[in-house]
């Protein structure tokens, strides 16, 4: 078996610190992780690091919290980091909701990043303005395609049109939720809010598990 090139070792070793991640690991990990040094022009290993990082956070939710804080460590040791974060997510979330019917493995990976967006971006790991252009803008904007709300009153006006847009909901009460159980300030995605709050009561084309995930969300939110 060949040896590993030291960039082959560098990166293995965040992959594993990160893998290791839990609520007893986490203050060691963070020490290793703000020990680790390399060299910063290297552009190869930003892209790398950037990649386990999406990797990680759209497969894993248990930890998210974590994750953001490491996150925060990594855009303070390697430059150029959090550019790269915020470009894959964005790359990532356009590719995925290209496809007119989502699949299961990617909604996952969807659900997973979006409960992990407020807390990259409150840690700064991520930009708050451009973040909300990339997802939340999009998600509010598909709900809006497929559904028939009147924008200006908020009322809603006729049927779902589509029941794609369970999908897209999922991704909103996922934000929304992380912000309620918080108790975050829910400004950044308000409208989201307005927006799903008068379309829990479609019986006609809402899954049921799609209206109580709502009505869940509303309760959390009247209780923070």
């Amino acid at each position: 078996m060949k040896d590993l090139s030291e960039e082959q070792r560098f990166i293995g070793n965040i992959r594993g610190l990160l893998n290791k991640i839990t609520d007893q690991t986490f203050d060691k990990i963070k020490t290793k992780l703000e020990e680790l040094e390399f060299d910063e022009d290297n552009e190869q290993y930003v892209k790398q690091i950037s990649d386990i990082y999406i990797k990680k956070i759209t497969h894993d939710s248990m930890y998210t919290e974590l994750y953001a804080q490491s996150g925060i460590i990594l855009c303070k040791k390697f430059n150029g980091i959090g550019k790269e974060i915020q470009q894959m997510i964005g790359d990532f979330f356009r590719e995925a909701v290209k496809e007119y019917v989502i699949e299961d493995v990617t909604k996952l990976k969807l659900i997973n990043l979006m409960k992990w967006l407020p807390y990259g971006c409150e840690a700064n790991v991520i930009n708050w303005k451009i973040t909300d252009e990339i997802v939340t803008e999009r998600i509010y904007a598909k709900i809006k395609e497929l559904t028939s709300v009147e924008n200006s009153i908020n009322t809603y006006v006729g049927a779902i049109t589509s029941e794609g847009v369970g999908v897209w909901i999922e991704m909103a009460c996922a934000i929304l939720g992380v912000c309620a159980e918080t108790k975050r300030n829910i400004e950044h995605y308000q409208k989201l809010l307005d927006l799903i709050t008068v379309l829990k009561d479609d019986r006609e084309k809402l899954k049921s598990r799609i209206r109580f995930m709502i009505e869940d969300l509303l309760i959390l939110l009247k209780n923070k």
